[in-house]
């Protein structure tokens, strides 16, 4: 706003020294033509001057505005990613909880039904049904060393130990759990 200020107070010096140079000689219109003349073409220029400052304020409050306004959406979009990286990583640990918890339950499940025929086995050899014991027992004793060899191997069919990396592009897929 000083340049401003300043702009106008050259004018009207201007302004004021040619009416002191030209004060005794105002009679005549071509006087007073002598007069006008310098101070409209100074105003003029001073007009211009004027715009070009306000322009260049103008270009300067734009570019300050651009820049405030570029940093809030950078701030937007990192506040929007890390949320979007706690909640995958708030779903990944809650779908491995309940996937662990199916485990458990199946786990009880067939832990229940292998202690259930060999028991049934064991009955089944002292009620001199050998044969028949016999086959249930190592029907019972394979299916408990197949889960056990299954359950030992799938770190290792996975390609993984550990769960996939939610930070990543793209992500870890969600698993799918039927609950019956």
């Amino acid at each position: 706003m000083l340049r401003f200020f300043i702009g106008i107070v050259v004018v009207q010096v201007v302004t004021g020294l040619l009416l002191w140079l030209n004060i005794d000689s105002l009679a005549s219109s071509r006087d007073w033509a002598q007069l006008l003349i310098p101070a409209c073409t100074i105003a003029l220029v001073t007009a211009f001057w004027f715009g070009a400052l306000s322009k260049e304020l103008a270009d300067k409050n734009n570019n300050a505005l651009r820049d405030e306004f570029s940093r809030e959406r950078e701030k937007l979009v990192s506040n929007a990613e890390r949320a979007k990286t706690r909640m995958l990583q708030k779903t990944q640990a809650q779908i491995v909880r309940e996937s662990s918890r199916a485990h458990a339950k199946a786990n009880f499940k067939v832990g229940a039904a292998v202690s259930g025929a060999v028991g049934f086995g064991v009955l089944m050899m002292f009620t001199q049904f050998a044969s028949l014991g016999l086959l249930l027992l190592s029907t019972a004793g394979g299916t408990l060393g197949g889960y056990i060899l299954r359950s030992k191997q799938r770190p290792v069919l996975s390609g993984t130990t550990q769960s996939p990396d939610v930070t990543k592009k793209g992500g870890a897929k969600p698993l799918e759990l039927e609950h019956k």
